[in-house]
C-alpha cells in the first residue's frame, strides 16, 4: 500500500512538472512574439518639458494630449500630437526628469508580454555620464515615447543594467 501511495505522489508531481514546463513554453513563445513586434517611436530626445522622472502607460487620447502638453511646454510653436490609434495601441512614456548636464539618455528597448496573472514588462535603459566625462553644460530632460499594440493587463517597467551610450 505504501508503494502505491508513493507512486501516486510521483505521478502527480510529474504531471505538475509537465504542466509547469508547458506554461513556461507558452509564456516564452508569447513573449518572443510580442518582443519581436516593432516599437513605434513617437518621439525621443534630450530636451523635453517633463521635469520629473516618470514611467507611464497611456491608453486614451486625453491622457496622451495632457502628457504631450507637458512635454512640449518648453517649445514654441508646439508641434502637433503624434497620432495614435487607441482602439488598437497604447503609449509607453518614459522620462528621466531634469538633469544638470548632457550625457543622460533614456530608451524603451523591449516589451515582454505578460499573461493573465503576470504583467507585461517594459525594459528601459538609462544612461548617465561618467564622473570624468566632458558633457554639455545645459539642463536636459531625456525622454522616449513609443506606441505598441494595446495590452489590457498590468504593465511594469524594469531598468536594464546595460546602459546605452548617449
Amino acid at each position: 500500500e505504501g508503494f502505491l501511495v508513493r507512486a501516486e505522489v510521483a505521478e502527480r508531481a510529474l504531471e505538475e512538472s509537465r504542466r509547469a514546463v508547458a506554461e513556461q513554453r507558452q509564456r516564452a513563445e508569447h513573449s518572443e512574439r510580442r518582443s519581436d513586434q516593432l516599437l513605434i517611436r513617437l518621439e525621443q530626445g534630450y530636451y523635453g518639458g517633463i521635469r520629473t522622472a516618470m514611467r507611464s502607460v497611456l491608453r486614451d487620447q486625453k491622457s496622451w494630449e495632457a502628457l504631450w502638453r507637458e512635454h512640449t511646454s518648453n517649445v514654441s510653436p508646439v508641434p502637433p500630437v503624434p497620432g495614435v490609434d487607441f482602439a488598437s495601441q497604447m503609449v509607453l512614456a518614459v522620462a528621466m526628469g531634469e538633469r544638470p548636464t548632457g550625457g543622460y539618455a533614456i530608451e524603451v528597448t523591449e516589451v515582454r508580454a505578460g499573461t493573465a496573472s503576470e504583467p507585461m514588462t517594459v525594459l528601459v535603459r538609462e544612461a548617465r555620464p561618467p564622473k570624468d566625462a566632458t558633457v554639455t553644460q545645459a539642463l536636459t530632460s531625456p525622454f522616449h515615447f513609443v506606441a505598441i499594440p494595446l495590452w489590457p493587463g498590468a504593465v511594469q517597467f524594469a531598468v536594464v543594467d546595460d546602459p546605452i551610450t548617449p
